[in-house]
């Protein structure tokens, strides 16, 4: 019986040296991910939408801004130097797109530019962590009169970076008629903005593609 006794504490020891020295090199080959993140606090809080037929002056003018570090930005402003002709009340009838909104900034003195589709990783860096959000033009891949054409306040991103794989981001953005969001990399041309409206709503089952950026809000 003692004997048996001692034969089983044997194995029981062995047993658990086996499993440390098979956890011990789990964890010596396991190689974390390089995660980088960079954000604007003051855009990942909530806020309160609107429904608007003009989410690119909006969105424009809500980065100017928020870069002035003053409320004295109008979207009529805007869109008053588009349509220099129009009323007020013409005004709210009409909108802008990237190309109109991007010469009204060089018109203030702002040096933006137009990128296709989604902004180089170093230059977003490089605008984010200079507190300058970028803007995303979508375009609906499908009939949306709605919202066939919109844009996106694009104020983070995460980069997630395994060793030996390509690096997997998460780009954070803030929808003036949609809230804030993510866009996933892979999906750029699959945006499932209208993803909540979608439920009660089946023409909104569209998703979008990131067209191009407008960036470089800085004189």
């Amino acid at each position: 019986m003692k004997r048996k006794k001692l034969v089983i504490s044997l194995f029981l020891i062995i047993s658990s040296l086996f499993l440390n020295i098979n956890i011990q090199h789990v964890n010596a080959d396991f190689v974390p991910p390089e995660v980088e993140t960079v954000v604007i606090p003051e855009y990942n809080q909530p806020f309160n939408k609107v429904f608007t037929m003009q989410p690119t002056p909006l969105s424009v003018v809500n980065v100017l801004n928020f870069v002035e570090g003053s409320t004295s930005r109008k979207p009529n402003q805007l869109l008053k130097y588009i349509y220099p002709n129009y009323s007020d009340a013409q005004l709210k009838s009409v909108t802008a797109n990237l190309e109109q909104s991007n010469k009204f900034l060089n018109n203030q003195s702002y040096k933006t530019k137009i990128s296709a589709g989604q902004l180089n990783l170093t230059l977003l860096k490089e605008e984010l962590s200079n507190r300058r959000p970028v803007i995303a033009y979508l375009s609906a891949n499908g009939d949306y009169w709605i919202e066939q054409e919109t844009s996106v306040i694009i104020y983070g991103y995460q980069k997630i970076t395994f060793p030996g794989r390509p690096p997997q981001v998460v780009y954070m953005y803030r929808s003036v008629n949609h809230g804030n969001g993510a866009i996933y990399s892979g999906g750029e041309n699959r945006i499932p903005l209208l993803l909540n409206e979608s439920y009660v709503d089946p023409s909104a089952e569209v998703t979008f593609k990131w067209v191009s950026t407008l960036y470089g809000f800085n004189k």
